[in-house]
């Protein structure tokens, strides 16, 4: 039995007012958006991410929100309380190669830090093979030092891997997960020959404290990564919170995690914004889940560039042990996300074969040849122009004109001068095309999660720009039968962001210290995290104590709250055979799922659409974000906000008191 002390206990700061409004942004490869909510009201925003440097459309977010709510800049910032942020920034770095150089230290001989083949492989997309060296050291299989990094070798090491113009230094040591002291030591004895004020200060990441994980070469992989992705997030994060505080935002900027949690900027490791944007999307969902009692979800999130699903079974979060980064998986938990290359930016060719639809993406610079930005290749959002399912002057709510010719002109070079059928026989064929590029994306993902094909009670829950258009089509090639469209479904991955609790896991190696010492220091981090992060009522904070032998994975211990481990009134059990331990802490946020939004300014009753068949009109009508609204038969376009979501012909959509729409077949509904 292990009791923690109040001693080790933070003093209090006094309670932060409490603010007006809330807001949550996610950055995608071509859009930034934002969801706003305050006041009894709420909005939500679309701006265009700027690659160049993503705070800037993070700043016009920011912005945009402002103005949606009546408000100047810094009259909004001074009213604002809370603001998520997720982001592709650690994502666009691994799949674009664009981190730096990185320099490894590990164990002498200790080739069980490379792994096997194959993962050294997977490695290697993120560190070369001649930046890593190794120092004579040892710690044995009880956490037992054997023997300690000597100054010179460590010089040595580092003098090596500057010449060769690493950027990033990280320390790996055999069997640090049961005594950190070597890599200590490595990276104070670092620290002492290049002190930060000196001109070839670089920064050291110490494995040990990225992760504990047990095996050698995923401890190492993960700091590995983890330095890759960190200096274009630091780069980005603390500009956008710079710019936040500058005009007049007096709380921390909280940044969502890829484990269900958001944490302040300085307590953000890069890994763990890992997919944060889409992983936003999903844990949101959860809770949709949880409101409409859906056993087994599809949850489908169309942007510019991917196509993301996930598998919701029983309203539980899909947490995977693994983040995989290219080819590399590294030992970190991470939404359970299947990514695959198809978007309204997909790029449509040509082959011998017939039509091609991705994984290429024309993104948001030049973007769909309809944007006159300069792109020429047809795609998914030119097709559905061509044909009449979204209106060149309302893209975006008329924010943006797209240009039809160029989108015609694009479809007519992607057939060639030698096809004389007309326009609208072209653009369904491409059409079709993405439907079947679609259906095998779907299919293949489904393969790993059989609940989905064949569980009883299955749902299709969409959002994305693009979802609209996709999700009867996507829902079909699965079997599925109902699929739920939302009012926020445009901006559904930045209004999942905001339901997301403040969480922080702190973990620790046992190797010679009492369990109560170790304990006790994981609850004093965790009380100032807190603080900072304007968290005061610390009997409102759920502790979740896990501990973990020599080789095993964490197992769950005890819960308890934050008050009660401090006040050492929790009497909670912990094995004698511990090696490491894990403390979690969660703030639950209030959960606001039902948003009443306005109609779409359309003054149009209806579209023409081009069919086999025919044209055709489509009525216009609305419902979403309207709690109960009579239900209507397609085909029909709901009337949406920066997006458009279509009722076929055979389904119809009712509307629940939250203001969503279930799109069901006919004879299922």
């Amino acid at each position: 039995m292990t009791t923690v002390s109040a001693e080790h206990a933070v003093t209090s700061a006094e309670p932060v007012p409490v603010k007006e409004f809330t807001l949550s942004i996610d950055t995608g490869g071509t859009f930034t958006d934002g969801f706003v909510s305050g006041a009894g009201r709420h909005a939500q925003v679309k701006v265009d991410t700027t690659p160049h440097d993503l705070t800037e459309g993070f700043m016009a977010c920011v912005q945009a929100a402002a103005a949606a709510m009546g408000e100047d800049l810094e009259g909004f910032l001074g009213k604002l309380g809370v603001v998520h942020f997720s982001s592709t920034i650690a994502t666009n770095t691994a799949v674009q190669r664009s981190g730096p150089q990185v320099g490894l230290i590990v164990s002498g001989g200790a080739d069980r830090a490379y792994g096997t083949s194959e993962q050294f492989s997977a490695l290697g997309a993120f560190i070369s093979a001649d930046m890593i060296v190794s120092v004579p050291e040892a710690v044995d299989d009880t956490g037992q030092v054997i023997t300690e990094p000597d100054a010179r070798s460590v010089d040595d090491a580092v003098r090596f891997l500057l010449e060769q113009g690493t950027a990033m230094i990280v320390v790996s040591f055999g069997n640090a997960h049961l005594n950190p002291s070597n890599e200590q030591r490595a990276r104070d004895l670092i620290t002492a020959s290049y002190p930060r004020h000196y001109l070839g200060a670089i920064p050291v990441l110490q494995a040990s404290r990225i992760s504990i994980a047990p095996d050698d070469f995923g401890r190492t992989a993960t700091a590995v990564l983890n330095a890759y992705l960190h200096p274009a997030l630091v780069r980005s994060l603390y500009k956008a919170e710079d710019g936040l505080r500058r005009g007049g935002y007096q709380r921390p900027l909280l940044i969502v995690n890829t484990d269900g949690s958001s944490t302040r900027v300085a307590k953000t490791r890069a890994l763990d914004t890992f997919n944060s944007g889409p992983s936003a999307g999903v844990l949101g969902a959860v809770h949709v889940a949880s409101a409409l009692a859906a056993d087994n979800v599809c949850t489908f999130d169309v942007g510019g560039t991917t196509t993301d699903v996930a598998f919701i079974a029983g309203a539980v979060a899909p947490l995977t042990p693994e983040t995989l980064a290219a080819d590399l998986s590294v030992p970190h938990p991470a939404v359970d996300l299947w990514s695959f290359g198809l978007g309204g930016g997909s790029i449509i060719a040509r082959t011998e074969s017939g039509l091609t639809v991705g994984p290429g993406s024309a993104g948001s610079s030049p973007g769909p040849a309809c944007f006159g930005l300069g792109g020429t290749n047809a795609t998914p959002t030119d097709v559905w122009l061509t044909l009449g399912y979204i209106d060149a002057d309302r893209f975006l709510g008329g924010r943006r004109v797209l240009l039809k010719d160029e989108s015609i002109a694009a479809i007519e070079r992607l057939f060639g001068p030698d096809d004389e059928r007309d326009l609208e026989e072209k653009a369904l064929d491409a059409l079709d095309a993405v439907h079947q590029a679609l259906g095998e994306g779907m299919r293949d993902w489904a393969d790993r999660h059989p609940g989905i094909r064949n569980g009883p009670d299955r749902w299709l829950f969409s959002y994305g720009g693009g979802g609209g258009l996709l999700a009867v089509a996507a829902a079909e090639s699965l079997g599925i039968q109902r699929v739920v469209v939302f009012p926020q479904s445009s901006v559904f991955s930045a209004f999942g962001g905001g339901l997301l609790p403040i969480a922080h896991n702190y973990r620790a190696a046992l190797v010679g210290s009492r369990m109560d010492d170790v304990v006790a220091k994981l609850a004093a981090s965790a009380v100032r995290d807190l603080r900072a992060e304007g968290v005061t009522e610390l009997a409102a904070v759920a502790a979740l104590l896990r501990t973990a032998s020599q080789e095993g994975d964490f197992g769950q211990t005890a819960a308890a709250t934050l008050a009660d481990l401090l006040e050492g009134t929790s009497s909670l059990e912990l094995p004698a055979d511990a090696t490491r331990v894990e403390l979690r802490v969660e703030v639950e946020r209030p959960r606001e799922l039902a948003v009443r939004m306005g109609p779409e300014a359309d003054n149009r009753d209806s579209r023409t659409v081009s069919t086999r068949g025919g044209l055709a009109a489509y009525p216009i009508v609305s419902g979403l974000g309207e709690p109960d609204a009579p239900s209507v038969q397609g085909p029909v376009f709901l009337s949406a906000r920066d997006t458009t979501i279509i009722v076929p012909a055979g389904w119809s959509c009712s509307f629940t008191e939250l203001g969503y729409g279930i799109i069901q077949k006919e004879e299922a509904a």
